[in-house]
């Protein structure tokens, strides 16, 4: 039989004491660790939720165009780019999906989209949708020469008086406006339109 001295005795007694004040200590620190995370995910979500609060808020504080669904107002124009005397009146397209530009020469967005205008007008004039352009507040010395120089072929004129603008409630060019074959505005894209937005547009009229 093996007797400790009493020294061994002290010596074992004290590594056990600082083995278990070091697991305590790691412990400790794992908690502490888990507990920051912790904090850090509930602030990551605590501002996602108040992001998607305000989103929603956006949306549903965002304009709706209230002639969707309605019955499109009728008009007759002028056409500046066609023939002499000719003229182009909605009521005469119904049957057909009709894109409604509202334009003008003196317009830094509007020249920006009529070229993906006359794309649009080549690419679904084969699907019956019918382009049309009205020049708001402007003059045909200054109109004609616009449509001349970015080749614009779909029948475009001038909104006389401005009473078609009124109408269809523009509050600024340039706004295009998608009128569906029941002769009823489907949706409207205010500011200068894109391809995409021209595209998925007319994806709504052709439904």
């Amino acid at each position: 039989m093996v007797k400790e001295t009493p020294g061994t005795t002290e010596t074992s007694a004290n590594e056990r004491v600082e083995v278990a004040q070091a697991g305590a200590g790691l412990s400790r620190s794992n908690i502490f660790g888990l507990a920051a995370t912790a904090l850090v995910l509930l602030a990551l979500m605590a501002v996602l939720v108040v992001r998607l609060q305000q989103a929603n808020q956006a949306v549903s504080s965002a304009p709706t165009y209230p002639l969707v669904g309605h019955a499109a107002p009728d008009f007759t124009a002028p056409v500046w780019n066609g023939t002499p005397g000719q003229t182009v009146r909605l009521a005469d397209l119904k049957g057909k999906s009709v894109v409604l530009n509202f334009w003008a020469s003196w317009c830094a967005p509007c020249k920006e989209e009529m070229p993906a205008l006359q794309a649009g007008y080549e690419k679904y004039r084969a699907s019956d949708v019918v382009f049309i352009g009205l020049a708001f507040n402007d003059t045909q010395a200054n109109g004609q020469p616009f449509l001349e120089k970015y080749k614009i072929t779909y029948p475009a004129g001038p909104d006389e008086n401005g009473k078609v603008s009124i109408a269809y409630g523009v509050t600024g060019v340039p706004e295009t406006v998608f009128i569906g074959r029941d002769g009823r505005v489907v949706s409207k894209t205010p500011g200068g339109v894109s391809t995409g937005q021209l595209d998925a547009g007319i994806q709504q009229l052709l439904k």
